[in-house]
């Protein structure tokens, strides 16, 4: 063929053959599963935070080399009237103009107040809150949930992976996601204690989450006899379930009655309720005097063919909001029932019995879907109050075994009906 004529047939070919890609179908895809698209954005999202509070830790460290910056904030820290002696972090930066400037000056001089929304500044192992004099053997650590492994920098910036399961003999200063309610200041009122005594009703309560209100019948003020309820005196728990980078732990009980078919917690016991409810355990054993339901609180959940629930859960955030998958709750309650039959709540004595008194009765398994989380929070469910009688399990002052997943004892609680 000559050359010419041979010469347009390869490009006559070459066109047909680019044609005939472009025309070919593209070839099938499995359709993508609708739960794809959301996880790379999660994702993102965790590491983009981490990335934020581990810059802002850096910087914050690099900013303590200054003498003077560690003494302002030692006594910032010594002053702070919330719990563990904590800070909002971005609110202690707009106040301490110095520190805002040395902070800036460590980078590129970007605000360093942006980074610092939500978290929260303390030592969360006690015993360095007290060693530590404002000296330079400091370390500033971050760290997100309770599974993470924490991130520290000392005041060189230099980068330190520290243990998940025990802290550094350097005390350790905490830049994390904040658990404090820092809208309002503590208050002897909010965490009175009346020991044996008892409460009048003339207090109103404050403002709180649906999940921690009163139904009307709560007191601030100790009184000669003891309001008429379900009182708390002992509680010990197997863990903390807390993580030494988190610091002391947030225990707290939730009664919770049948209302319309499912359990509703209608009364939070914790560090952030208020009178007779305000109880904080930091310890893995506690003994005391705590208002769990108050007879009015008793007699609206009964009595009737079904009982109420006495519930405790390690509460990370938001104190008596209740952040729990409730498919895991409800597994939690009847594992339970399972184990020992239906016999896994509480009821309240009949009206006219002479003594007041609790025993096992049935309770719905049904969480009211409103008041939980189906996302992944890091609260833990400690476990559901189980009678003693109904467990066989024998303990010197309890007289209800906290059960959890897998039907673990976790705990013991005396409850007594006063």
């Amino acid at each position: 063929m000559p050359y010419p004529i041979r010469t347009a047939a390869l490009a006559l070919l070459a066109t047909t053959v680019a044609c005939a890609d472009v025309a070919a179908p593209a070839p099938s895809v499995a359709p993508t599963s609708p739960v794809a698209p959301l996880a790379a954005p999660a994702a993102d999202a965790k590491a983009a935070d981490a990335a934020r509070r581990e810059r802002l830790a850096r910087r914050l460290a690099l900013a303590l080399r200054d003498p003077a910056l560690r003494t302002r904030v030692q006594a910032a820290l010594d002053a702070s009237p919330f719990t563990e002696h904590k800070l909002p972090l971005a609110g202690h930066i707009e106040r301490d103009v110095a520190l805002a400037k040395a902070l800036a000056a460590t980078d590129d001089g970007a605000p360093p107040g942006t980074d610092a929304g939500g978290l929260e500044l303390y030592f969360p192992v006690a015993a360095h809150r007290a060693a530590w004099q404002g000296d330079a053997a400091l370390l500033v650590m971050t760290a997100g949930g309770d599974d993470d492994r924490p991130v520290a920098f000392d005041l060189a910036g230099r980068r330190v992976q520290l243990d998940h399961d025990e802290p550094p003999p350097t005390p350790v200063l905490a830049v994390v996601p904040a658990e404090t309610d820092f809208r309002t200041v503590p208050s002897p009122r909010a965490a009175a204690s009346c020991g044996g005594g008892g409460w009048d009703d003339s207090f109103q309560p404050l403002s709180q989450p649906q999940d921690a209100r009163t139904d009307g019948e709560v007191g601030s003020q100790c009184a000669g006899e003891p309001m008429p309820g379900l009182y708390l005196t002992y509680a010990s728990f197997r863990d903390d379930f807390e993580p030494w980078f988190k610091g002391n732990p947030e225990f707290e009980l939730h009664f919770m009655p049948e209302i319309g078919g499912a359990l509703e917690s209608r009364q939070c016991v914790g560090e952030l309720a208020h009178g007779p409810y305000h109880w904080d355990q930091n310890e893995l054993e506690w003994q005391g005097n705590v208002l769990v339901a108050s007879a009015e609180q008793l007699r609206l959940a009964g009595p009737g063919p079904r009982g109420f629930r006495i519930m405790a859960f390690e509460d990370d955030q938001h104190g008596c909001v209740l952040k729990v998958n409730r498919a895991l709750a409800v597994a939690v309650v009847t594992t339970g029932e399972r184990a020992y039959g239906p016999i896994t709540g509480l009821i309240d004595s009949l009206p006219g019995d002479v003594r007041p008194y609790l025993r096992a009765a049935p309770a719905v398994a049904n969480f009211l879907e409103a008041l939980w989380n189906w996302f992944h929070t890091d609260d833990d469910i400690i476990g559901n109050a189980i009678s003693r009688d109904v467990t066989g399990e024998w303990h010197p002052v309890a007289n209800w075994v906290l059960k959890g997943e897998h039907n673990i004892t976790n705990g013991w609680l005396r409850l007594e009906r006063r």
